[in-house]
């Protein structure tokens, strides 16, 4: 009896599994005029889950017994509803009727009528309590990134493009494609830890590209949309709090969705050129929440990389809530002849609510990319891809992975090596030239060619050249840089070396020797680079730059204590000799200007600014950037631009009777920065404020004072902490400071308003530096200017505690 018991709950099993064996379902979705809607919606019950049309209107279910029905849904249609049970074969196209939205005729002829303002209003003031999903959750996220050249000129820059680019007959073809997976996990009220489960791309991402999750958690119940790699100034959402002074709102209708009476109104824009979107939300009549949206950015917006950009959201119900299921964003541009599009996009899975996190799950690692994340083969994407790959995607990703092992071997990686160790004298002449070896994970660097020689009134012309060796091991690295330096006036030859080794990337460890002797500028923060103080002193006869020499040995370390903490030391001995001009060469003779003197503090006199001494000096340094995030990738660590700000301390000591050293001080300083503050509208702003004094100083010399970023010449240093009229070496002190900078960007909200200025996509600054010191007083400026990319000018005016006045421009160029 036991035996045959067993034999029928043996057939039972075989039954059932034959029963609930899973089937593939695929099709198209199409208008009733026969025409492709791209990235529908197709909604499964019993478990939830999500899966998306591709861009071609192309869709693949895996489904079993335990599915009954799917509805397919799309941002302006009428949801499809459809019984599998009712399925022939695994071919189904669905047909989706383009909604109709009407006026409600009781609306209509009612006294006070339901208007778009009203809704729009209630939408806005229940937009805090709708965005709360749940206080906890975790969901599957599913990120496709797609960048297709559709036109392209024959040649550019001499390169014949179809080549370059391996485009198909027509100049066309897949620039970039990505796949993510990723666990969302979230916790109310801010905190996110997201991990990447599998990923992998070909191609140069570049541009508008996202593979993060978290990026990708666009969420209009926020007052401001930002994206970063779209632009730099955010874009208002069309229920902000503040939206009715943006937008113009029109109601287009009422219409019922799966049972939900929803409202379709059109978004309008006050201004063309405001950080506004165009197009239409729909909001639940019952609730005020967001049912879908269907916006649109366009180059008017102020924009970079794309001309235009449309932006498809679509909520579902689960269990009373209303969740964002997919997300999708078309974008389409043109330069240089160039023209590309491309789409993103997002969909949400398997919502876990109120999950059970273990106490230290929620720490200050937002994203964690393990090892083997790209080693997912395409049998495990094939089986979790919730949106469909295009013909052209399957034909990108089978050359990818048929070429994904010979990628990886040493001759495959040799003959990558030879196309890109092409050498050419005129980008080596001016940026310098990368020799690589990607099997063996080694890189020479060699320095620029024309950088590399220089001429300064201490030495007179020279040459200066180093070559780096870089080394990868693991997810460890070394290098070493020697350097030789070369004058002809007194035939002089000096050499350094440098060694660097990261040891420990997670805890960012890292040792540093440097050791042998080099002309150094008196001011350690570097006042102008040796090419531009070359030109001033040859061309206008402006030797901004003050020297001594320096014979020295150095180790120095640092580690994170803590994360968000980082502890940095060093010691060196040096043996520094001040020096004087040995030579005055200029290929004009300017009368009102004339050739100063090595010693900044006496300029028409030649005397040395310091005796020659020997120095043994301790340096520690402590980092604490509050609440930082990171991200975990591979075994390394890599920290997030900061949101709040960071406090540094410093501290120096000079030690005297070791090692023949007569120096004898104590430095302490304290700063308090951060960089990128969001201030909404009004773009970003950074702040730096610091004090120092010293606290012993029996015998110090100039090259150990507090120096400060100065600036003499038309070409400037942009960084928060550079002056644009300071002189480079008079307000540096060996007593006590007081200095303080602020920057506010404000990404075009001004310049946009102005016609023909606008399109050029300006940023504009505004900034303020100040310094104190106690023997030259007060020195204070202010200035504004304008960027964009790698230019920026800025007209600044400055004054000090004698009233003098200097004002003028001052540009930088980043090429």
């Amino acid at each position: 009896m036991k035996f045959c018991t067993y034999i029928f709950i043996l057939i039972l099993g075989f039954l059932q599994s034959i029963y609930a064996q899973s089937t593939v379902l695929q099709g198209n979705v199409l208008s009733t005029d026969n025409r492709i809607i791209s990235f529908a919606s197709i909604y499964l019950e019993n478990p939830a889950r999500v899966v998306s049309v591709n861009y071609e209107g192309f869709y693949s279910i895996t489904t079993d017994s335990c599915i009954k029905t799917l509805a397919c849904m799309a941002i302006g249609y009428k949801t499809q509803k459809i019984n599998l049970d009712t399925v022939q074969g695994n071919f189904l196209n669905i047909v989706l009727e383009a909604e109709n939205y009407r006026l409600d005729s009781t609306q209509v002829q009612a006294s006070q009528p339901i208007t778009a303002q009203y809704i729009i209003a209630n939408a806005i003031a229940k937009r805090i309590e709708n965005e709360q999903i749940y206080k906890r959750y975790s969901v599957n996220v599913y990120i496709k990134s797609m960048q297709k050249l559709v036109n392209a000129p024959k040649r550019f820059l001499g390169r014949a493009v179809k080549k370059e680019l391996n485009l198909d007959t027509n100049g066309q073809g897949i620039l970039y494609l990505s796949e993510a997976q990723s666990q969302l996990n979230f916790k109310a009220p801010k905190h996110i830890k997201e991990i990447m489960i599998s990923a992998h791309s070909t191609g140069n991402e570049g541009g508008f590209a996202i593979n993060k999750a978290s990026d990708l958690s666009i969420n209009f119940y926020k007052n401001l949309i930002n994206w970063p790699t779209l632009s730099a100034q955010s874009f208002v959402s069309p229920i902000a709090a503040y939206a009715r002074l943006f937008y113009n709102y029109k109601l287009v209708g009422i219409s019922i969705q799966n049972g939900e009476p929803v409202y379709k109104i059109q978004v309008i824009p006050k201004r063309t050129f405001d950080p506004v979107f165009a197009g239409y939300i729909y909001i639940l009549k019952n609730n005020y929440k967001i049912y879908g949206l269907d916006l649109s950015l366009s180059k008017k917006a102020n924009i970079n990389f794309v001309d235009s950009l449309v932006v498809k959201q679509q909520y579902v119900k689960e269990n009373e809530h209303w969740l964002p299921s997919s997300i999708n964003f078309k974008f389409y541009g043109k330069i240089l002849g160039f023209s590309f599009e491309g789409y993103l996009s997002g969909i949400n899975n398997n919502y876990t609510p109120n999950p059970y996190f273990t106490p230290n799950f929620f720490n200050n690692e937002i994203l964690r990319i393990d090892s083997n994340v790209n080693n997912r083969d395409s049998v495990f994407l094939d089986k979790y891809r919730p949106l469909p790959l295009t013909s052209d995607e399957v034909q990108s990703l089978t050359k990818y992975y048929s070429k994904i092992n010979v990628q990886q071997s040493k001759k495959y990686l040799d003959s990558v090596d030879i196309a890109s160790n092409n050498f050419k004298i005129i980008p080596f002449a001016l940026k310098g030239f990368k020799l690589k070896n990607r099997y063996h994970r080694v890189e020479w660097d060699f320095d620029a060619l024309v950088p590399a020689f220089f001429y300064n009134t201490v030495e007179g012309f020279g040459v200066n050249y180093g070559v780096a060796f870089h080394k990868k091991f693991g997810i460890r690295s070394f290098s070493i840089k020697p350097e030789v330096r070369y004058t002809l006036k007194n035939e002089e030859f000096n050499a350094d070396l440098t060694f660097n080794l990261l040891y420990n990337p997670i805890k960012r460890e890292s040792f540093k020797l440097n050791f042998g002797s080099a002309y150094l500028d008196l001011n350690p923060n570097g006042t102008i680079n040796t090419l531009n103080n070359s030109l001033n002193t040859i061309l206008f006869a402006q030797n901004f730059m003050k020297l001594f020499k320096k014979e020295y040995v150095s180790v120095s370390g640092g580690r994170d204590l803590y994360n968000g903490l980082y502890f940095s030391a060093g010691v060196e001995l040096a043996r520094r000799y001040s020096l004087s001009n040995i030579d005055t060469f200029s290929f004009r003779d300017i009368k009102s200007k004339n050739f100063t003197s090595n010693n900044p503090l006496e300029p028409s006199n030649n005397t040395k600014l310091f005796p020659d001494n020997t120095a043994l000096n301790l340096s520690a340094s402590l980092v604490y950037t509050i609440n930082q995030k990171y991200t975990t990738k591979a075994g390394a660590k890599y920290y997030e631009t900061p949101k709040w700000p960071r406090l540094i301390f410093n501290y120096r000591r000079g030690v005297s009777g070791i090692f023949n050293s007569t120096s004898d001080y104590d430095f302490l300083e304290l700063e308090i920065q951060q960089e990128k503050i969001n201030v909404g509208l009004l773009g970003f702003s950074s702040f730096s404020l610091s004090g120092g004094k010293f606290m012993q100083r029996n015998e110090l010399y100039f090259p150990d004072y507090k120096h400060f970023s100065g600036n003499l010449a038309l070409v400037f240093n942009p960084g928060l902490k550079s002056f644009h009229f300071l002189d480079y070496y008079n307000y540096s002190t060996d007593t006590r400071f007081i200095e303080a900078h602020y920057e506010q960007n404000f990404t075009g909200f001004f310049i946009r308003k102005i016609p023909l200025l606008r399109k050029l996509k300006l940023d504009e600054i505004m900034g303020a530096s100040y310094l104190w010191q106690p023997t030259k007083g007060n020195f204070t400026e202010f200035y504004v200017g304008l960027q964009r990319w790698f230019l920026k000018i800025d007209y600044a005016f400055s004054f000090n505690k004698q009233g003098y006045f200097t004002q003028g421009f001052r540009i930088y160029y980043g090429l």
